[in-house]
Formats: C-alpha cells, sequence, structure tokens
C-alpha cells in the first residue's frame, strides 16, 4: 500500500467520522416520548 493511498483511506475515515459527529445531534433532537422502542441511531449501529 502506498503512501498516497494510505493518505487517501485516512482522509475518508476522517471525514465520515466528521459527518457522523454533525449527524448525532439530529439524533439525539429526536422525540423522546415515542411509544415502544426508540429508533437505532447511527452510533447504536456502529456499537453493536
Amino acid at each position: 500500500m502506498n503512501v498516497l493511498r494510505l493518505a487517501k483511506a485516512a482522509a475518508v475515515t476522517a471525514l465520515a467520522v466528521i459527518a457522523l459527529g454533525l449527524a448525532a445531534p439530529a439524533d439525539v433532537a429526536a422525540p423522546a416520548d415515542v411509544d415502544g422502542p426508540a429508533p437505532a441511531t447511527v452510533q447504536d449501529i456502529l456499537w453493536m
């Protein structure tokens, strides 16, 4: 694996982490008084 490929993979990973970080507040802001189990958030899926 060459250096450019490694750097590209690192950049894509960093962008994915940033995107998930920006998307997380939307999941947290979802109404909490819903009947039944809460829908799985992105973080829940990642931790499975």
